[in-house]
């Protein structure tokens, strides 16, 4: 990726200096609550997590993800919020607990990961 990585400690960094459209945003904690990094392109914001444990949800309904988003990211397009799991044994990979806000904030894509 040829972009400049900007590691943010807080939201609050983004309230004098907001997302630059040539920036790779990654939480300086790696346990970031919604996502583990995002991208912001003139035409959409491109927001990554992954989960690799079998135990832990993505999608949990304490995920306070989206507020923390909504203000470190532009809310003028459209949000592309890229899933990656771990793959499962014979079902399918299904968001359970997403709340309606994030439906209607951003278009998901789940993407299974083999670990085999």
């Amino acid at each position: 990726m040829k972009r400049p990585w900007r590691t943010y400690q807080s939201v609050s960094d983004f309230d004098t200096r907001p997302t630059g459209v040539t920036e790779y945003c990654v939480p300086a904690r790696p346990n970031n609550p919604g996502c583990d990094s995002f991208v912001v392109t003139p035409n959409a914001v491109h927001i990554f997590q992954m989960a690799v444990s079998r135990t832990h949800t993505v999608d949990t309904k304490g995920q306070k993800g989206l507020q923390l988003l909504k203000k470190m990211a532009p809310l003028d397009r459209p949000w592309h919020y890229f899933i990656v799991v771990p793959q499962t044994t014979g079902t399918l990979v299904t968001l359970t607990s997403v709340h309606q806000d994030w439906v209607a904030r951003a278009l998901f894509h789940v993407m299974v990961l083999d670990c085999s």
